[in-house]
């Protein structure tokens, strides 16, 4: 048994007792304006943007707590503009289907919900969240480390100044709040004693409140500003998509559709079929072993916490359930951690590197590339490598990576790009431009992963320096990896988009 091991939980989480108390949950709020709650306010207010989940949802809970103490209804609101970076029909689409589940798990639960689209980028910018917040008692919001999240909460603090109401930020993004581990670590050997420390004070929460108040909230908006998503059907919410002012040819993935019901789908899935098999198979490509959790954890479908003790429930041996949760906790903690404690700015660039890795960088920036390509023939994966083609298809094609491969992918990217500079900026953008996981603290320190974040020097070798090294040729040697490359093809044919179109095949890819 590994030294911190996840599986002498097993008897905690069975036991089906609430580890978590008032201070645990208390933890995970930050307080954003303190002070009295607002005496004109008619409601307590939740502004939903990244934990798209109608239970299991701390943020929820504290804010119907609150609202509950104030003895006011809750709203929850949300909203989707169409100026984010990479805006497209992929990602709008998935973020509807989530909205349409937590409208109708909300609606279940005598919840007030409201959702407003901003179709066009000419429509009047007024901040519709901040019309609400101005007229609530008190405001709760998700404290989400990356990303635009933290530029549009301070909007928020700065919009609703004058009204004084009190804005509190809760955590829901892992099993153990970013708060009790209050700086930068640097390594997974060094968090992860760290968060085994506090796993068990967190594994099984209090039971969620249920709302005391579910007077209909009067809102300072009109009703006819919002969209009713709950009897939505596939067809009602691609024409919305289709009315927005996006990238129309970034086409919705057929492999993910959004929402918490397909999440616990693939869970529960994930579970019976193939964590048995993950310790062994995960880094395969050809075994499609992996949970395809990724899109449903960034956008908050799911909660750490329900999977790991949904795991631990489970059948799974201890190697099968420790390799699987040390990806879910530790490694994707140590994501958010490194977010939370760097600025966002630099999430998306190399400063953020420790120093060895900016030093090799440095030295070998001027090594000669070859084969070197043009971003272009890049995004349309037209080199002479069968595997990373491969890779960028199935990002391209379905909005997803596997895991083992979307590393040997950047490191590549290296390699080919006339500089460090642009291979991350271009993996960045390939990101945000495809993948449903693509703005995630998990995505950016992935991509710095392979420029030396969180990783150790190894044998100098040109371009790459003392970064790790990767290749195609030992990854084809390690896998049979003809059934990825049969389930790319298939996925790739299913979709028609330019970048994906056959005449983009090696037999027309040129080298510079």
């Amino acid at each position: 048994m590994p030294k911190f091991g996840f599986t002498p939980y097993r008897d905690l989480v069975r036991g089906g007792a609430p580890t978590e108390d008032d201070s645990s949950a208390a933890a995970r709020v930050r307080t954003l304006r303190g002070g009295s709650p607002n005496p004109r306010g008619s409601y307590v207010l939740y502004w939903m943007q990244m934990f798209l989940r109608g239970a299991e949802n701390a943020a929820l809970d504290e804010a119907v707590r609150r609202a509950n103490e104030l003895g006011l209804p809750l709203v929850v609101y949300q909203g989707l503009n169409p100026n984010y970076p990479e805006a497209n029909d992929r990602t709008h689409t998935f973020i509807l289907e989530c909205a349409r589940d937590v409208s109708r798990d909300l609606a279940a639960r005598g919840i007030t919900y409201r959702f407003h689209l901003r179709r066009s980028r000419s429509e009047s910018a007024q901040s519709i969240v901040s019309e609400l917040a101005r007229a609530a008692a008190s405001v709760v919001v998700d404290d989400f480390p990356a990303f635009i999240l933290p530029r549009m909460t301070q909007s928020l603090v700065r919009r609703t100044e004058e009204s004084g109401v009190p804005i509190h930020a809760v955590d829901a993004n892992g099993l153990v709040p970013l708060a009790d581990i209050p700086d930068r670590q640097y390594a997974a050997y060094t968090i992860r004693p760290r968060l085994h420390a506090r796993i068990p004070e967190y594994l099984l929460p209090l039971p969620s409140p249920e709302p005391a108040n579910r007077t209909p909230a009067v809102l300072p908006i009109p009703e006819n500003r919002f969209e009713n998503l709950v009897a939505r059907e596939d067809s009602d919410l691609a024409t919305l998509v289709a009315e927005c002012d996006i990238d129309h040819s970034v086409l919705p993935s057929l492999l993910c559709q959004g929402g918490r019901r397909e999440g616990r789908t693939r869970l529960e899935s994930f579970i019976d079929a193939s964590l048995p098999a993950y310790a062994k198979y995960g880094n395969d490509p050809g075994r499609a072993v992996t949970s395809g959790l990724s899109a449903y954890l960034h956008f908050g479908c799911l909660s750490t916490g329900e999977i790991v003790r949904d795991v631990l429930r489970s059948s799974a041996d201890d190697e099968a359930s420790d390799a699987f949760l040390e990806q879910v906790v530790i490694r994707r903690e140590l994501a958010f951690n490194f977010c939370r404690y760097t600025p966002v700015s630099r999430h998306a660039n190399l400063e953020a590197l420790p120093d060895w890795a900016r030093k090799t960088l440095s030295e070998h920036a001027s090594d000669e590339r070859s084969p070197r390509y043009s971003l272009e023939q890049l995004e349309a994966a037209r080199t002479h490598d069968e595997i990373w083609n491969a890779a960028q298809r199935e990002l391209v094609a379905t909005g997803t990576f596997h895991g083992y491969l979307r590393m040997l992918w950047g490191k590549n990217v290296i390699r080919w790009t006339e500089t460090y500079e642009e291979a991350q900026s271009f993996m960045v953008r390939m990101h945000h431009r495809y993948a449903l996981d693509g703005r995630s603290p998990n995505t950016y320190a992935s991509i710095l992963w392979c420029f030396g974040l969180h990783d150790r020097a190894f044998r100098e070798m040109p371009v790459l320096g003392k970064l790790r090294p990767l290749n195609s040729s030992s990854t084809r040697r390690k896998f049979n990896l003809d059934p990825y490359f049969r389930r790319v093809a298939a996925a790739a044919g299913a979709r028609n988009m330019p970048v994906l179109a056959a005449e983009n095949l090696p037999g027309n890819r040129r080298a510079t």
